[in-house]
């Protein structure tokens, strides 16, 4: 078993002098070629960092230009809105305006059941109230009789 770890051990060390050597050999070409990585990949993130400070850049340029047309376009709206107004109210003005009028001053017409409207009027509003004195005297009364119960 001693002979077998001795071996394994002996193996290990040859392995791993001769890895070193190629290693060494090897390592100005490793070194360069890490380095032109590096560079590569160092490169590519500041392409990848300004290609986004460019694209935020439009973006906002963009949003300003869109909320400026809108701000202009509501402008424009309010102008047309108020000249509208301006309008309606000069021909208004200008005697193009014709109203007819449909109630008559003396109710003659205008009557419910033989009544003017006023007439009428009243007598709702004194039906609705004899009806609310009654629903308070029947909830008098009912409480009256739980209370003689």
């Amino acid at each position: 078993m001693k002979k077998l770890y001795i071996t394994l051990l002996i193996i290990f060390a040859l392995l791993t002098l001769s890895f070193s050597i190629s290693f060494a050999e090897e390592g100005s070409t490793m070194m360069n070629d890490m380095q032109n990585t590096m560079e590569n990949v160092g490169n590519n993130v500041q392409n990848v960092g300004e290609d986004l400070l460019n694209g935020t850049q439009a973006a906002l340029s963009n949003g300003n230009n869109m909320m400026e047309n809108l701000g202009n376009n509501i402008e424009q709206g309010a102008e047309n809105i108020g000249n509208g107004i301006k309008n309606v109210t000069e021909n208004i003005g200008n005697g193009d305006y014709t109203a007819v009028r449909t109630a008559n001053d003396g109710y003659s017409n205008n009557t419910i059941w033989g009544m003017d409207p006023v007439v009428f009027t009243w007598l709702i509003m004194a039906i609705v109230g004899a009806m609310i004195v009654y629903f308070v005297w029947l909830y008098a009364r009912q409480h009256d009789r739980n209370y003689e119960e």
